[in-house]
């Protein structure tokens, strides 16, 4: 994987850093079955938190980064998410809809050093001490991710992704190579 700023991501370092990135995340309350909305921009740290969040058995609710307003809040309402990991530049569109929610998620800012408000938690990424974890038990059918439709007929739909899923897709990627 190469990131935009040139950064190359081998698996190795991709598996390093799920395994630690993980290990922050359950240390914050989160775990098997938990969803969890990722709300970053296209790079490599998106990829290294859907990897997290796989290896910790928790639902990644896949977020467009520039959604905003009611779009977010329905987003984050009808996934239930129980933490919310957001780009630092997205932080004040964020915080405008969380006020509107009935029980707000842990809100775990990327990007901004350790310079974050009372109430929410700096996302340190693949650069984390935490333990690394071993991986969650999940089943085929557990649910691995929520994608949303694109909205153009209406409200965005959710739509639950299970792990089998995403095995299969990548069988069939290695099966074609």
């Amino acid at each position: 994987l190469l990131d935009a700023d040139g950064r190359a991501l081998t698996y190795a370092d991709l598996l390093d850093a799920a395994r630690r990135t993980a290990g922050f995340i359950a240390a914050h309350g989160i775990g098997r079955g938990d969803p969890v909305g990722v709300l970053l921009p296209n790079r490599a740290a998106w990829v290294e938190t859907w990897a997290a969040l796989g290896w910790l058995g928790a639902v990644t609710v896949a977020i467009h980064p520039e959604l905003r307003g009611g779009f977010l809040r329905d987003a984050l309402r009808l996934a239930g998410c129980r933490a919310l990991i957001v780009d630092a530049d997205a932080l004040p569109a964020v915080r405008a809809v969380l006020a509107e929610l009935d029980e707000p998620p842990l809100l775990i800012v990327e990007g901004a050093g350790s310079a974050v408000d009372p109430g929410t938690v700096a996302y340190p990424g693949r650069h984390t001490h935490a333990p690394r974890i071993a991986p969650a038990a999940v089943a085929p059918q557990d649910p691995a991710m929520i994608l949303y439709t694109s909205g153009t007929s209406g409200q965005a739909k959710a739509v639950l992704m299970p792990h089998a899923h995403f095995y299969l897709f990548g069988l069939g990627t290695c099966v074609h190579l």
